[in-house]
């Protein structure tokens, strides 16, 4: 049980850490997005005596906004920001849940049975967190590298000498 508890800790903590930049990265992309889609609106008319100069290179960049101003909507990434910070909350509300049982384990204040019930419990949570939401996270390798150095940080700071997976 003692195991599973851990696994499960770490398993919470990587979500939470993982949707969490999914969730930076989708507001830094929207941002992005739109500043670019206002530059090249705003520039289409002011900037006139250049482009005249160099029209294919003005033809190209509206060609590319007015494609991004179509597909924006159909682009789920950048909408699904505000999802993945709620489910990287309840995540680390759950960590924080298993963080506590695991202490709990530790000290041995707790019996056999008691620490099983809640650990499962837990489990039954993390299914519900994951049922509420249809949304899938995009599995950006480097992104979960990042998450992964990310926790093994959080890890060190908060559980000296244990094995963190």
């Amino acid at each position: 049980m003692r195991g599973n508890i851990w696994y499960s800790l770490v398993d919470a903590k990587f979500k939470a850490i993982f949707l969490d930049e999914c969730s930076r990265l989708a507001s830094f992309t929207g941002q992005g997005y739109t500043i670019f889609l206002a530059i090249v609106a705003s520039t289409s008319v002011g900037a006139w005596v250049v482009w005249s100069k160099y029209p294919a290179i003005w033809a190209i960049i509206v060609a590319i906004s007015q494609l991004l101003h179509i597909i924006k909507p159909y682009i789920p990434f950048l909408k699904q920001g505000g999802i993945y910070r709620d489910m990287s909350n309840m995540f680390e509300s759950l960590y924080l849940q298993y963080e506590k049982l695991w202490y709990k384990l530790e000290q041995g204040s707790m019996d056999y049975e008691k620490v099983g019930k809640d650990f499962y419990d837990l489990r039954e949570e993390e299914l519900e967190i994951e049922k509420r939401y249809t949304v899938h996270p995009p599995r950006f390798q480097w992104l979960m590298r990042k998450s992964r150095k990310e926790l093994d940080n959080a890890l060190c700071r908060f559980f000296k000498g244990e094995n963190h997976v």
